[in-house]
C-alpha cells in the first residue's frame, strides 16, 4: 500500500514526522544538497516530494529558485504561506511523481528522506524519467534512501520501537522477497492514544537503482552513506547518491 495523501500524514502520523527532524539537521542537509547538486544563487531546483518544504524553503532562502511537488494539500499550502511570508522565489504543485511532465529547465533536483521506493518498478522508472526530462543537460539528480537493499536486508528487524520527542513508534515489517517489497505498520503512541498507518516500499539494489538511471539517461558520478561521505558499503543505514543528465 502506498502511503494515502489523505491519512498517512495527518493526526500523530503528522505530529511524528514533524519531531523526526531538527531544524539544525535540515541545515545539514541542505548544505549537502547544495554542495551535491553544485547549486548556486539563481539555480532552479526541483523537491519530489517537499512534503512541508523544510528543504525547499531553507534551499530558496540560499537564494534558489524552488519548485516542490507533492500530494499532500495541507503540506502544500502550509509551505506556500510561509514562502509568501518570507518573500521567498518558491512555488508548491500538487503532482504524483509518476506523472511529472516539466520541461528541461531544472538545474538540479533532489528526493530526500524515505519517499524514494514508494512505487514499484514500473512506477519508480516512470518518476525517474520525470526526474531526468525535468532536469538541463548536465543538470544533478540527490537521491537518499534507507531501504536499498544492502541497508535494508543486513538490519532487518520485524518489530522496532523508537522514542521520537514525546512519542513512541512501532514499526511492524513485513519483507515479501519475491515482490521485492516491504510492507510496514506504523503504529505512533502519545499519551495513551495510538493510531496506525500501513505503507509498502519496493526494495532495490544498488546495482538495480544504477541500471534504472542509467535507463532514462541518468548516470551515476556519486554515492556516499552519510552527510560526511562515508563511503556506502553493506550494511550502512542510508545512501545518499547522486546522478548527472548526460546529452
Amino acid at each position: 500500500m502506498i502511503p494515502s495523501s489523505t491519512a498517512f500524514f495527518s493526526g500523530l502520523g503528522l505530529e511524528i514526522w514533524r519531531a523526526a527532524v531538527t531544524p539544525e539537521e535540515t541545515q545539514a542537509e541542505v548544505d549537502f544538497l547544495m554542495e551535491a547538486l553544485e547549486a548556486e544563487e539563481g539555480d532552479r531546483l526541483l523537491d519530489a516530494p517537499c512534503g512541508y518544504g523544510r528543504h525547499a524553503l531553507e534551499a530558496a532562502r540560499r537564494g534558489c529558485s524552488v519548485t516542490g511537488v507533492d500530494l499532500v494539500e495541507d503540506f502544500l499550502a502550509e509551505a506556500a504561506l510561509t514562502a509568501r511570508r518570507e518573500s521567498l522565489d518558491a512555488d508548491f504543485l500538487v503532482e504524483d511523481l509518476r506523472e511529472m511532465s516539466f520541461e528541461p529547465v531544472f538545474d538540479g533536483v533532489y528526493c530526500l528522506g524515505n519517499s524514494f521506493g514508494i512505487f514499484d518498478q514500473a512506477g519508480t522508472q516512470r518518476f525517474l524519467e520525470g526526474v531526468a526530462s525535468a532536469l538541463v543537460p548536465g543538470g544533478r539528480f540527490l537521491l537518499e534512501s534507507g531501504l536499498l537493499a544492502e541497508s535494508l536486508l543486513p538490519n532487518y528487524e520485524e518489530r522496532l520501537w523508537r522514542p521520537v520527542g514525546d512519542l513512541l513508534l512501532l514499526m511492524e515489517n513485513s519483507y515479501d522477497a519475491l515482490e521485492g517489497r516491504l510492507d510496514t505498520t506504523y503504529t505512533v503512541i502519545q499519551d495513551g492514544l495510538q493510531e496506525s498507518r500501513e505503507a509498502s516500499h519496493w526494495i532495490f539494489t544498488l546495482a538495480e537503482l544504477r541500471a534504472l538511471l542509467e535507463s532514462t539517461g541518468l548516470e551515476t558520478v556519486g554515492f556516499c552513506a552519510d552527510l560526511d561521505g562515508a563511503p556506502f558499503e553493506l550494511g550502512s543505514d542510508r545512501i545518499f547518491l547522486v546522478a548527472e543528465k548526460q546529452g
